[in-house]
Formats: C-alpha cells, structure tokens, sequence
C-alpha cells in the first residue's frame, strides 16, 4: 500500500526542467536513505501520508533539524558540489557523494523540493526528493577518505538499512 500524499503537495515540486543540472547526495555513516534491490535510493520513511502543504512545511522543518533523528520521507541533495564535499568531510565515514543527472529523471519522477521555500533552517543549495532517488540518474560516485570501523556504536538504528 503506498503512501496516501495530498494533490496539493505537488503545486510545490520543481518541475524537472527547473532542476540544476547535477545535483549531489552525500551518503555517509548515519544516512537514513539507502539503496534497495532496484540501485535506488530510498528514504527512511516511505509510508507516512503528507496530508497538505501544512504537514509537508513540517515534515520539512523536521527533515532539516539535525538533532531529529526520526525517520524523514525526504533524502537530502545539494546543487553545489563543493558543499556537498565539504558536507562529507564532516560525516561519519565511509562517505560517499552520488552525482545525479536531473536531465535522466523520467516523466515520472520523484518529487523534489527546494527546501528554503519551507525553512530558513536548511542550506541554500538544497533539494529534497521525496521518498526515493532513482537508481539510474546517478551519473558518477566519489568516495572520501578511508572507511571507519564499523562497532556497535556507529551502526545505524534498527529500522534503517
């Protein structure tokens, strides 16, 4: 059963052609989002209804606190790479940055925000896809610095991948 999500909400997408286009997602030792089966990326919550552009605001305002640490609908992406690496140099390693190629996101693409429309609590060059990242827009990857030791203490919390 998918996710009940309000007609509304999309009044607020970028539309594809209003895309940068690149941008970048930083996967590191605390991301909530993580690949599935199919390549894509996926969000920690896939299954919370967005019931209007009020609830979307605060899933959004949520998203972006980083002291909550609640599973989000939306995986975070940056338009400027050097952010996104500089971003990644402050992470749990191991680190990766996925560039993604908005030109290849079908018709049918995931909806993607701009998050300052919603908060000023976010980074100017950030854009949030709801739900996934399609698998075959990522156009390249970049690993930074040596992978960490996995121990109890940095695995992430049950309910993530």
């Amino acid at each position: 059963m998918a996710p009940q999500i309000s007609p509304t909400i999309g009044h607020y997408t970028i539309p594809p052609w209003d895309l940068p286009p690149s941008l970048y997602f930083v996967e590191h030792g605390q991301s909530q989002a993580c690949r599935n089966g199919n390549g894509d990326f996926e969000a920690a919550d896939l299954w919370s209804p967005l019931r209007g552009p009020l609830h979307l605001h605060e899933r959004v305002s949520q998203h972006v606190n980083w002291a909550n640490r609640n599973p989000s609908p939306f995986i975070s992406t940056f338009a400027d790479y050097r952010h996104a690496l500089n971003w990644a140099w402050q992470r749990r390693r191991p680190i990766r940055i996925y560039e993604i190629d908005t030109s290849s996101l079908d018709d049918d693409y995931p909806w993607v925000f701009y998050a300052s429309d919603f908060t000023r609590n976010c980074f100017e060059s950030e854009f949030l896809f709801l739900h996934t990242i399609p698998g075959h827009a990522i156009a390249g990857t970049t690993y930074v610095g040596p992978p960490a030791r996995i121990n109890r203490q940095t695995q992430r919390p049950r309910g993530y991948c």
